[in-house]
């Protein structure tokens, strides 16, 4: 039995090729201003103004303990995901392509991965030419209310 297909926009951040179901990715923003919040989880990088809504920007390279943060955000980029009506930035080193995942056979088991990363992919999807992280953007919010 096969399933309908499932598109997934790629992002590298460190060393990592991550996914996102392309259902969630409103769109792609580069380098925005960010307001920082005293006291907020590390990964959490701050608020910005998107055309008058405020949205949370949530560092994918921090959630997953990379170092070299604050080099990383210079030339960062913004995937805006709207997960259920809420919106929220997820941050990462670049966007790559978007890639169509056809059925269940290329997804692997996550027994591989070590926490962090266990926590926030969902799944592994494997080509002849690349392993995509798919990210479960709700692990990665932690419980962060938007």
């Amino acid at each position: 039995m096969t399933r309908e297909s499932t598109h997934i926009l790629t992002c590298s951040c460190a060393d990592y090729l991550f996914g996102f179901d392309l259902s969630v990715v409103q769109e792609i923003l580069t380098e925005q201003v960010m307001t920082k919040v005293p006291g907020a989880p590390e990964h959490f990088l701050g608020l910005i103004n998107l055309r008058g809504d405020v949205v949370p920007a949530i560092s994918l390279r921090c959630a997953i303990n990379s170092r070299g943060q604050k080099d990383a955000l210079a030339n960062h980029r913004h995937v805006i995901l709207d997960l259920n009506g809420s919106i929220v930035s997820v941050v990462v080193d670049d966007v790559g392509d978007v890639i169509e995942a056809q059925d269940d056979s290329n997804f692997q088991e996550l027994a591989g991965l070590k926490s962090p990363l266990k926590d926030l992919v969902s799944s592994i999807y494997s080509t002849d030419k690349q392993t995509v992280l798919r990210i479960s953007p709700e692990a990665l919010l932690g419980g962060l209310k938007v």
